[in-house]
């Protein structure tokens, strides 16, 4: 599955999680907003959402070994430090992507409204946290039909898988084939852009390690209770 390189926008009309993402970011339960923040919360939203495009790039790839402080792929390529192992254990591949939203920094800088602008800030995570979501969902229904499923998703510099894993992720797919770039610091412009991992197992395999028990908020974020999977 995905054995090659695969480029694509995400539906705009499937990302049906973003109002609960956006609560957790600002507690406010879109669109019932409060009368003060009403209008910068609804035109941020209408600017980003108008022509709003999320674009993604994926691929998987076959694993070679798991050593204690790295996995190498078959391809030569590998991923450093003690937590890739643990995310891979039992995996017959990894899925590799990246995602962004396009156009976004440069709209970003059209804003003048102080308030507005932090608004459509917080509208951009929103928005990608849940291409992350849907990304997850499309994977588990297109590995279960090959009696397959796949590992929880990890973000590099997300709880000990370390930031460095950016580059081989980059060097794997080139998203910079979609506009998304890796400055030396690790930095990915568009500025709202993730990228990540996941293993592929079998059905009958166990592999539970979740970033989100390494999180001190875990048991009360809204958002990990409803996306736990």
């Amino acid at each position: 599955m995905l054995t090659k390189k695969h480029i694509f926008t995400i539906p705009k009309a499937e990302l049906t999680q973003v109002y609960t993402y956006f609560k957790k970011h600002t507690n406010i339960d879109y669109p019932n907003v409060p009368k003060k923040y009403v209008t910068p919360v609804t035109s941020a939203y209408d600017f980003l959402a108008e022509d709003l495009e999320i674009d993604i790039v994926l691929q998987s790839f076959d694993l070679s070994a798991i050593q204690e402080n790295r996995v190498i792929l078959q391809n030569g390529e590998h991923f450093s430090g003690k937590m890739p192992g643990r995310i891979l254990e039992n995996s017959e591949k990894v899925i590799c992507f990246v995602s962004s939203i396009k156009n976004f920094d440069a709209k970003s800088q059209i804003l003048n409204d102080s308030m507005e602008s932090y608004f459509f800030d917080i509208w951009g995570t929103s928005f990608i946290e849940n291409a992350q979501s849907w990304l997850k969902d499309y994977i588990s229904n297109g590995l279960s039909e090959l009696k397959l499923k796949r590992t929880h998703v990890w973000n590099p510099g997300q709880h000990q898988f370390e930031l460095n894993n950016q580059r081989s992720i980059f060097k794997l797919l080139n998203p910079e084939d979609i506009g998304i770039q890796l400055s030396p610091s690790m930095k990915m412009t568009p500025i709202k852009s993730i990228s990540g991992i996941m293993g592929v197992i079998k059905h009958d395999e166990i592999n539970d390690l979740n970033p989100c028990d390494f999180c001190s908020l875990h048991k009360t974020c809204r958002v990990s209770k409803s996306t736990r999977s």
